[in-house]
C-alpha cells in the first residue's frame, strides 16, 4: 500500500511539475477550451456562435476563424485535441516565445479556416450545398498537426518509434496518423488533419517566412503596454535570440534552430572507415609495440 501511494504521488508530482512549465499562451487556451466546454452545457448556443463553419464564413462571419480552434462539441475531440496539441505547442512556445508563438498561432488560424472554407466551397460545387455545412473546424487537432510536422521535420529521416511497435521515418509519421484516423473516424477528422498537414508543409518549406516577425520586432511587444501585463507572468516565454528570424536567407528549420542531417551516404561510409582504420591502428600500437633496447632506442622493424 505505501508502494503504491508512493507512485501514486510521483505520478502527481511529475504532472504539476509539467504544468507549472507549460507556458502562458498554450496554458491560456487550455482553460479558454475547458470554460467554453463547461459553458456550453449552459448556454447550448454559444459553441455555435464562435465554431469555425465555413458556411457562415462565407456569410461574412469572420471572427469564427479566430474563435474556431476553442470550440469542442464533444468530450472525446475535447480530449484528443487538448492531450495531442499541448506537448507540441508547449515546446515551440517556450522555443519562439510567447509573443512570436501567438502571433502565429493567429497566422495559421487564418490559414487553416481559409482551407477548410476552400475545401468546403470545392465540395459544395461536387456534391451540392449540403455539404458546404458538413466541414467545421475541430479545435486544435489541426494545429497540432501543424505542430506535428514541423516537429518531424526537423530530422525527417530519424526513426521514431510508433505505436509502440514500429519503426517509422519521421517523414512518414503525420501521414502515417492521417491514414490510421481516416479508418477509425469521420471524415471530418481527415478534412482537418488534411488542412493542418498543408499548413505544416507551408511552414517547413519557408513559403510564409515573410509572415514572421523579426525577434527585435517581438522584444519590443514584449515591452509595449499590450504585453506589459503578460509578460509579468512566471509561465511568459521571452525571446531568447532576437536574430533568430532577422536573416531571409536561412531556411525555416534553421531560423528554429531545428537540426538537419542530410550529410551524403558516401560521405559518411568514409567517415566511419577512417574512424575504423584510425582505432586499428591506435589499437596495433597498443598491442604490438615497436621493439626498443635497453636505452629505449628504437629497433630494426620486425619482418
Amino acid at each position: 500500500m505505501y508502494e503504491g501511494g508512493s507512485q501514486g504521488t510521483s505520478c502527481w508530482r511529475q504532472f504539476y511539475d509539467w504544468w507549472r512549465q507549460v507556458p502562458l499562451h498554450t496554458k491560456s487556451l487550455f482553460w479558454c477550451i475547458n470554460i467554453l466546454y463547461l459553458a456550453s452545457s449552459l448556454l447550448i448556443y454559444l459553441p455555435y456562435e464562435l465554431a469555425m463553419f465555413p458556411y457562415f464564413v462565407c456569410e461574412y462571419q469572420i471572427w469564427r476563424m479566430i474563435t474556431g480552434p476553442i470550440v469542442f462539441f464533444d468530450f472525446f475531440t475535447l480530449c484528443l485535441g487538448i492531450f495531442l496539441y499541448m506537448p507540441l505547442a508547449s515546446k515551440k512556445e517556450r522555443e519562439l516565445g510567447t509573443v512570436r508563438y501567438t502571433l502565429l498561432f493567429f497566422i495559421n488560424s487564418i490559414l487553416v479556416s481559409s482551407i477548410l472554407v476552400s475545401m468546403a466551397m470545392l465540395f459544395s460545387t461536387v456534391f451540392g450545398l449540403q455539404s458546404l455545412r458538413g466541414i467545421y473546424m475541430l479545435g486544435t487537432l489541426p494545429y497540432y498537426m501543424i505542430e506535428l510536422v514541423s516537429d518531424c521535420h526537423r530530422d525527417p529521416e530519424l526513426p521514431r518509434n510508433f505505436l509502440g511497435c514500429i519503426q517509422l521515418r519521421a517523414k512518414y509519421v503525420p501521414w502515417v496518423i492521417l491514414v490510421i484516423f481516416s479508418f477509425i473516424s469521420q471524415g471530418l477528422i481527415s478534412f482537418n488533419m488534411i488542412a493542418g498537414i498543408t499548413v505544416g508543409y507551408l511552414h517547413c518549406k519557408g513559403w510564409l517566412r515573410k509572415l514572421y516577425i523579426r525577434g527585435s520586432t517581438a522584444q519590443q511587444l514584449e515591452a509595449s503596454i499590450l504585453f506589459y501585463a503578460p509578460a509579468k507572468a512566471s509561465n511568459f516565454a521571452k525571446v531568447q535570440d532576437e536574430d533568430s528570424f532577422d536573416d531571409d536567407h536561412v531556411d525555416y528549420l534553421q531560423r528554429l534552430d531545428y537540426p538537419t542531417h542530410n550529410t551524403d551516404e558516401s560521405e559518411m561510409i568514409n567517415n566511419i572507415e577512417n574512424m575504423e582504420s584510425d582505432s586499428f591502428e591506435d589499437s596495433g600500437e597498443r598491442f604490438f609495440p615497436e621493439p626498443r633496447d635497453d636505452r629505449g632506442i628504437e629497433m630494426a622493424p620486425r619482418t
